[in-house]
């Protein structure tokens, strides 16, 4: 199942990063990332009673998405919300945590109001009069992926505009110890079913029960050992998949010669990524994928010399151009930190063995 949205609003703040506007300049690298603590704003919509009572994480939601729906030049009381955070508002959980392990546990009604986890979605009603539907998750690291999966599902079941609220705050010590987040950080974004002139950007997921991970991988492609290059998969559809590898940085990479490793191997990178495409495309109910030959390479650009020395994970990305039965012509990419790494278009072979003339047949 593949869900696919157009981001029309952004909202952004976090250490660095004051708005959308000034963030992306740093996220494309076309401006220095100056580190500093997120400043949050005060929440001006708020009356002046909760403004008192309102907590980092209530500040942090209605500051980027507000940022959002103006962006996208929308009504925030017509918008349905998902919000989204592993923790909530670290600084009040602790001061809670104060109180109970003290001689006078007496829990002040603000403290216990601002504990809830959906205290941020009952403050964005009341600064902006929403009176629609308003779902409020958690779900530890990933947090931000079932807020987004929510939110798209939404959009695209209900053919309704959206927005996703993911936010989330430090603890003090000692929780700090074992929930480490070093500074408050939020990010909104306004999503919509269709594309409209206002549209930023498409995003799309695709949903499936196999767990593609290194072990998956290697059970569904040929490759075995260390030479199954791939640790991930992250995302993929139809026509295109996305994998995650660190084995370029293994001083075993079968790949390897004299004590380097190429960036010529980003093709046999991509080729697996390919095998694994063609594997989750298979039916479920079939014993294994079609066997896939690669042909050709052509086009290819390298845009480094070796691939060893790169310290992000690879981003592998395959996507199909055009396809019959029995053949399929991949673009592919390399990348790593935003940084393209190689590139070109693969062609290949389902089959081939089917197809290779037996003894005594006419080729």
């Amino acid at each position: 199942m593949t869900l696919t949205a157009y981001i029309e609003g952004i909202g952004l703040l976090g250490s660095g990063l004051a708005d959308w506007t000034s963030g992306q300049a740093v996220l494309a690298g076309s401006q220095p990332y100056q580190p500093h603590k997120t400043i949050l704003p005060p929440p001006a919509l708020l009356p002046a009673a909760e403004r008192r009572r309102s907590g980092a994480i209530v500040k942090l939601s209605l500051a980027t998405g507000l940022e959002a729906i103006a962006a996208a030049g929308l009504d925030a009381a017509s918008l349905p919300s998902v919000f989204s955070s592993s923790g909530s508002d670290g600084e009040n959980c602790h001061a809670i945590c104060e109180m109970l392990a003290s001689d006078d546990r007496q829990i002040s009604p603000t403290r216990f109001h601002n504990s809830v986890h959906n205290a941020a979605a009952g403050y964005w009603g009341i600064a902006t009069g929403a009176m629609t539907s308003s779902s409020v998750l958690g779900a530890f690291d990933a947090s931000f992926g079932a807020g987004l999966l929510e939110a798209l599902t939404q959009v695209v079941v209900d053919n309704t505009r959206s927005v996703l609220l993911a936010c989330d705050t430090p603890y003090p010590e000692p929780l700090y110890s074992a929930r480490p987040i070093p500074d408050a950080f939020g990010i909104a974004l306004v999503l919509a079913p269709q594309r409209s002139a206002r549209a930023l950007a498409q995003i799309t997921v695709s949903l499936t029960d196999a767990g593609a991970d290194h072990a998956w991988i290697a059970k569904h492609i040929p490759h075995q050992g260390s030479m199954c290059l791939l640790d991930q998969v992250e995302a993929w559809d139809q026509q295109r998949i996305q994998c995650r590898a660190s084995s370029h940085r293994a001083t075993d990479n079968p790949l390897r010669a004299n004590n380097r490793l190429g960036a010529a191997c980003g093709i046999e990178y991509a080729a697996q990524a390919m095998a694994v495409h063609g594997a989750l495309l298979a039916p479920p109910d079939s014993t294994s994928a079609r066997v896939g030959y690669l042909v050709s390479v052509r086009g290819t650009k390298l845009h480094v010399l070796r691939l060893d020395d790169i310290a992000a994970d690879l981003q592998v990305e395959a996507t199909c151009i055009t396809r019959s039965e029995n053949n399929i012509l991949y673009q592919f990419s390399v990348s790593a930190a935003g940084r393209l790494l190689l590139e070109g278009r693969a062609a290949v072979v389902l089959d081939a063995d089917a197809l290779t003339p037996t003894s005594g047949e006419a080729p």
